[in-house]
């Protein structure tokens, strides 16, 4: 069966990829690490998983774009954070990309026009920042403006004081968990967020 359709970014016809939603270097690491070569997700613990959450979005071409942008995160800051080590890195262009591009897949995924408790005001902020986020990833335009991104560094939490209780698994979420989400509140948008183990991306509109 032919899975020509029309790519989700480029909006170009041909054959598409099974794109995954989180990066797939994640699920890489996650499975080499893992001492069981498997992964597990939270909502099926006691079942093996070999993969995350794919699904036909993207072209070759555009599969390649985001190639462009997720090699230099993680070589430059996904592995080494994992490894321990101190890193440094300069602030390029590439970084805000791949922010983008996550926080799009995962908007994108979500198919939010289906989404009954997201409201009709709500459903046209978030097709508009899939559009400024799209444009921008395809340098239409220079910045995704007031839908911004931010990335937030993870580690253990070594002592805690005035808390009277986290989950007993905490650091291990912290430090290896792979979760994405849509948040909402009384069908108005949020933030989209994907947790790539020690990494934690949000995309966001700012009032």
């Amino acid at each position: 069966m032919s899975n020509d359709k029309t790519c989700k970014l480029c909006c170009g016809h041909g054959r598409l990829r099974q794109s995954h939603i989180t990066p797939k270097f994640v699920f890489d690491w996650q499975k080499v690490s893992s001492g069981t070569g498997f992964l597990r997700s939270s909502e099926t613990p006691n079942r093996r998983a070999q993969d995350g959450e794919k699904e036909q979005m993207l072209c070759s071409d555009c599969e390649a774009l985001f190639n462009r942008w997720e090699t230099p995160f993680a070589t430059r800051i996904f592995h080494p954070l994992n490894r321990g080590e101190s890193i440094q890195f300069r602030y390029e262009s590439w970084l805000l990309k791949f922010a983008v591009s996550v926080s799009w897949r995962v908007l994108t995924w979500y198919k939010p026009d289906d989404l009954p408790e997201i409201s009709a005001p709500g459903k046209l902020l978030i097709a508009k920042a899939l559009q400024t986020w799209k444009e921008f990833l395809l340098d239409q335009r220079a910045h995704p403006g007031s839908f911004e991104q931010h990335l937030i560094l993870t580690d253990v939490i070594e002592s805690i004081e005035n808390i009277d209780s986290l989950p007993p698994n905490w650091n291990r979420f912290m430090t290896r968990g792979c979760h994405i989400n849509m948040a909402h509140f009384k069908g108005h948008p949020l933030y989209v967020y994907a947790k790539m183990g020690p990494s934690d991306s949000v995309g966001f509109h700012r009032n």
